[in-house]
């Protein structure tokens, strides 16, 4: 295997330039290499350790000298992975109110496809909260033998018992992460079958159901660490589900659209506006979900405790027209977006936009792999893949404001990056069998590069199809892109095989801009799902050096 993977002409290259002699790395060498290319601090001690830890032979080990086939045993190492492995880890503060954080949320748990039609399951909801998921949905209507179910009312979609679905939930809650899940409840039941709800909830639940009231002399919500090992509940307290008569006055006619749109969504399809039972509704504290009226009230009157939906419409209006006190409500309460009623089909919205203007939970259907939920484990792989990411200070200082669209193009106190990126190769691409086609048709694979983020950091760059009939192609393309706000920033590489049609998806990965590390790095690729491709990599360089703001404006 060593001596397959070892005639990558691109890695042997790197090789000798980093050898002082062409024939292996010295203790010294490396040292240079991890400080100067690899922008990395090392000690001359650690260097010794990385050396006796990679090599492969005896002798080399003794001699502290690394050959090639110890080098490419360390290029393929976590050591020079493209992603920071700091970030694999949770590093970021724990102890911030919850608004502060990016929270990872599901739209529609119980679906495993399509909004009308789908099957819905229990499984789903081990599923999502064992990748990270926090936030999960469940859509409760009136059951047989007095027990509520879940499913997507008034469709075809099948159903499933409300009581299997918190059994779930409790058996996988803290799996892989320790923090705060938020069950929310889009609640169509009568009374009764919510007082049965209620009663699953405590009773399977038990501890770990987090049921203490509020704390009205907290002027900010408590912290993820908090909540650690709790579940929260989410829903509505009594009020009525819709009063037209409620709607935001704020907004003009021009967005009438797009209320009646929140309107169908949220409605009781009955046509009955249904108490809340006590029950149920003592069970919902810091995490309820009241009516959105307007940001001018919200700000004046507003308790942290209290969460707005948002349909993705909406949100659109609103991050078009009053991003920066859609910016404000964020610091201070929790906004969740989830997808229009005409995505029937389960697909999702761009993620990115409502997180550049600091929505928490931002609500996507997990069951449908796409791009956007590319972005979404792109986004939480990072803080140990604890399902919570904490906002920039930009979106959490009260004394701070942020507009991620500005007209004159400028984000004061914000140091943009320049980005210099190579994509030098790729190795053990997937072979794509082409049973419909006559004729084989030869690898010719190509990568494209995207970075996400506020609209003035959008940017593709393409390498060029390959025609070398390779698995290992080798580009060495290079491209550079100015990025204005690295903090909201995703860097996305997919790799393609040109074909007649549509072109044939060999692999991806997306990486947040502050979890690049610089120099020559490899990273594993993933499929659709975000589930990782064995021994399948891509090979870069990256450059990231700060810009003169003045010089791009």
């Amino acid at each position: 295997f060593y001596k397959f993977i070892s005639k990558r002409k691109e890695v042997d290259l790197l090789f000798r330039n980093v050898s002082s002699n062409g024939a292996w790395v010295t203790v010294d060498d490396l040292e240079d290499f991890m400080t100067k290319d690899q922008r990395f601090d090392v000690t001359h001690k650690t260097c010794k350790e990385l050396i006796k830890k990679f090599e492969v032979s005896q002798r080399g080990k003794a001699q502290l000298q690394l050959g090639i086939d110890g080098f490419l045993s360390f290029i393929n190492s976590q050591h020079a992975s493209l992603f920071n492995p700091a970030h694999e880890k949770i590093y970021q503060d724990m102890n911030q109110p919850l608004s502060h954080y990016f929270i990872a949320s599901s739209h529609n748990t119980y679906l495993l496809g399509h909004q009308l039609k789908g099957s819905s399951s229990v499984q789903a909801y081990r599923d999502v909260l064992e990748r990270g998921c926090r936030c999960v949905e469940l859509d409760c209507w009136d059951g047989d033998d007095e027990e509520p179910i879940v499913y997507h009312g008034h469709t075809l979609t099948s159903k499933v018992l409300f009581k299997d679905i918190v059994q779930a939930i409790k058996e996988s809650a803290f799996k892989v992460s320790p923090y705060p899940v938020i069950v929310s409840l889009e609640n169509h039941c009568s009374v009764q079958f919510q007082i049965k709800m209620a009663e699953h909830l405590k009773g399977i639940l038990g501890s770990l159901l987090y049921t203490t009231p509020v704390d009205f002399t907290l002027d900010a919500l408590p912290s993820p660490k908090f909540f650690l090992n709790k579940i929260l509940v989410r829903g509505k307290t009594g009020k009525s589900i819709v009063d037209d008569k409620e709607m935001d006055k704020e907004i003009d006619s021009f967005d009438r659209k797009v209320q009646i749109e929140r309107s169908v969504q949220e409605t009781d399809f009955r046509g009955t506006k249904e108490h809340v039972a006590d029950e149920l509704s003592q069970l919902i504290n810091y995490i309820s979900n009241e009516k959105f009226k307007s940001f001018i009230e919200s700000m004046e009157m507003g308790h942290f405790s209290q969460t707005h939906s948002f349909v993705e419409s909406e949100m659109l209006y609103f991050l078009d027209k009053s991003a920066s006190e859609f910016v404000e409500f964020n610091k201070h309460q929790i906004s969740r977006i989830y997808p229009g009623n005409l995505r029937v089909d389960s697909s999702n919205y761009d993620p990115i936009k409502p997180w550049t203007v600091g929505c928490q939970i931002v609500a996507l259907n997990h069951q449908t792999n796409s791009e956007e939920m590319q972005l979404h484990y792109g986004k939480f792989r990072q803080n140990g893949n604890t399902g919570y990411v904490l906002k920039p200070k930009f979106l959490r200082d009260p004394e701070l404001t942020f507009d991620p669209d500005p007209q004159d193009g400028k984000f004061p106190g914000i140091q943009p990056k320049r980005l210099q990126l190579t994509v030098i190769s790729a190795f053990q691409l997937l072979e794509i069998e082409e049973s419909w086609s006559l004729v084989r048709d030869e690898p010719d694979p190509y990568v494209q590069v995207e970075v996400h983020g506020v609209p003035a950091d959008k940017a593709t760059f393409t390498t060029h199809g390959l025609t070398d009939t390779t698995l290992n192609p080798v580009w060495n393309e290079e491209f550079q892109t100015i990025v204005h706000v690295p903090e909201l920033a995703m860097v996305q590489f997919v790799v393609y095989d040109e074909d007649y049609g549509f072109d044939d998806f060999l692999g991806q990965v997306v990486i947040p801009f502050e979890s690049l590390m610089e120099g020559y790095r490899q990273i594993q690729l993933l499929d659709m799902s975000g589930l990782p491709l064995p021994g399948t990599t891509l090979f870069v360089h990256v450059k990231i050096s700060d810009t003169d703001l003045q010089a791009i404006i």
